[in-house]
Order: structure tokens, then sequence, then C-alpha cells
């Protein structure tokens, strides 16, 4: 007991040093931006946001062309664009 209180000087100061640099942050440097980055990748981040965007371009690119075939056959011309592009 006698050497925990004798070494709890030295133990609080090795706590201090050791904590601060967590307390601290490295908030808005480089080296923030760049652990986030990492941190992403490793996740998978980007590659979801970009499937996402892929998911809505192509919903967008489906419904355009749902649109066109329905306008194409209110106009009767459906079937006639069909057999020009089968030959």
């Amino acid at each position: 007991m006698k050497s925990f209180i004798r070494n709890l000087p030295a133990l609080t100061l090795l706590l201090l040093v050791c904590a601060a640099p967590t307390f601290a942050g490295c908030e808005g440097s480089d080296a923030d931006k760049a652990a986030k980055e990492a941190v992403e990748e490793l996740s998978g981040k980007n590659i979801v946001e970009k499937g996402e965007k892929i998911k809505q371009q192509i919903d967008a690119y489906s419904t355009e062309q749902i649109e066109k075939i329905q306008q194409d056959i209110y106009k009767g011309t459906y079937s006639k664009d069909r057999e020009a592009e089968d030959e």
C-alpha cells in the first residue's frame, strides 16, 4: 500500500501525459482529414455512396424510358419502333 501511495504522483503524471493527446485531438487538421478519409475508405462508405448514386441514375433512366414507351403506345408508334430495332 505504501508503494502505491508513493508512486501515485508518478502514475498521475503518466496518466495525464497519455491522456493529453486524446483530449487535445487533431480537429480540423490534415491528419484528422486523412484519418477520416481512411476510415471511410476502409468502411466502404465511398463505395456505398457510389452505388446509391448509380442506383438513382438507373431509376431516373428507367423512369424516362417508361414514360417514352407509354407515350409511344399512346401515339400508336411503339410496335413500329420495336420492329425497326429488331431489323
